[in-house]
């Protein structure tokens, strides 16, 4: 019964975007809205016709992203701020010539090609204000089945519905917590903005509700790493926009997070210095021990890396067991190159630099504190996780780049228009 769903999941999403091959926004708002439910299916590793159940998605994805590039007119192949990306896509396929496994090589390839399609039609698709509360509500929308699972986690202790986690915390519909709370770091970002950026209290207090579950559930997730860099993502944002911070709903909001979950934030530091449980409690230690092996082998291939998508087939290789670096910057340099890991740090410094010295638009001010909050955020978890293949997270944090991107675009574009007009971009 459930891989019959599964699968009509995975057709009804697939049928979805290529209908909608003359609307490109509307592929990028399904894949927002569909793909996170499709995910614990593709976790389980169902199969459709043959293929990994969300292989169609991904290729219906590229088709229309192509065709756009090929036909529409206006449309920008590389947005603006991601020629570091492109370089890096390049990189990517030249690896895979000498790839240590072709197939892995495909597989890992096409998801960065997912990346880049999603990206580009988001930039190229976002014309209006509206347009870009569209695709905010699009990835706020998605975002409710994962939340509703992981509080029905929390109410029924059933956190092995996907995958046996070594401990108890909400994964969701990706199984393991770490990912999740990558996740509902970008609708954070979705979500203060909608916030801020809606008309109307019915609106702003369905928003405020929604960002509140998704603090809860993100504090239930467990994720260190993620707690960390999302308050130094916040602090470094707060420096730049802080006279449009209202602190005394911050202040309210950190005193209720205390008052229910101190004692869990305070037990899963305490982790740390567990040494009963070496793996399993204190991971970034463990973490550091794979880096250094890992490291071992990329000296053997500084420059062409082991191709694109291959890191577990190497690390089985030469380390006897599939190791997961944990770490995106060592991920690239293992299968990429060392350049390659340098262009994708590169490519999220220019990002984060971008916002934050963007010059201060009060009309826009949450979306660059959101996104500079959101940048510094990928930055740091880079270092900890494993996120640039995984085809929700990062093509969301992509969705998120384009929207900011473009509304500061647009915003610029406006004001050259109109000299006088020192208004938002236009709404319709």
């Amino acid at each position: 019964m459930m891989i019959t769903v599964a699968q009509a999941l995975a057709l009804l999403t697939t049928l979805l975007i290529v209908l909608s091959t003359l609307s490109p926004i509307n592929v990028v708002s399904i894949y927002s809205i569909l793909r996170p439910a499709l995910q614990p299916f593709s976790f389980l590793q169902y199969k459709l016709a043959g293929l990994p159940i969300s292989a169609t998605v991904t290729l219906a994805v590229i088709f229309v992203g192509t065709v756009s590039t090929l036909f529409k007119r206006n449309w920008r192949f590389i947005p603006d701020k991601s020629h570091l990306f492109g370089l890096l896509l390049i990189l990517a396929f030249i690896s895979a010539a000498f790839s240590f496994d072709y197939r892995a090589s495909v597989i890992g390839f096409t998801k960065l090609l997912t990346a880049w399609f999603i990206f580009n039609m988001a930039y190229n698709s976002t014309r209006t204000h509206e347009d870009a509360r569209k695709l905010l509500y699009a990835v706020s929308i998605g975002a409710i089945i994962p939340l509703a699972i992981g509080f029905y986690q929390v109410g029924t202790g059933n956190y092995q519905m996907f995958h046996s986690p070594k401990i108890d915390r909400i994964n969701s519909v990706f199984g393991v917590g770490n990912a999740y709370g990558i996740y509902l770091s970008s609708i954070t970002a979705a979500a203060a903005i909608l916030l801020i950026d809606s008309v109307g209290r019915r609106k702003k207090t369905i928003m405020a509700g929604f960002l509140g579950a998704v603090l809860v559930s993100q504090v239930l997730a467990l994720n260190r790493g993620t707690w960390i860099a999302l308050i130094v993502g916040f602090i470094v944002a707060a420096v730049k926009y802080r006279r449009f911070i209202k602190i005394h709903w911050i202040a309210l909001g950190a005193l209720i997070m205390a008052l229910f979950f101190v004692d869990i934030i305070v037990e899963r530091f305490d982790d740390l210095s567990n040494r009963d449980n070496y793996y399993q409690r204190n991971t970034f230690e463990g973490r550091i021990e794979h880096w250094k092996e890992i490291i071992g082998l990329i000296e053997n291939r500084p420059i062409s890396g082991y191709g694109v998508g291959t890191s577990g087939v190497v690390t089985t290789k030469f380390l006897g067991q599939s190791v997961a670096p944990h770490n995106d910057y060592i991920l690239i340099a293992l299968e990429m190159g060392l350049i390659a890991a340098l262009l994708y740090f590169l490519f999220l410094l220019r990002i984060a630099a971008y916002f934050f010295f963007r010059p201060i638009v009060p009309e826009l001010w949450i979306y660059n504190f959101s996104l500079i909050m959101l940048s510094i955020y990928f930055i740091i978890i880079s270092s900890t996780q494993n996120v640039i293949f995984n085809v929700i997270n990062f093509p969301l944090f992509l969705t998120m780049l384009a929207i900011g991107i473009k509304m500061d675009k647009l915003y610029a574009m406006q004001i050259l228009q109109s000299p006088h007009d020192s208004h938002s971009p236009k709404k319709s």
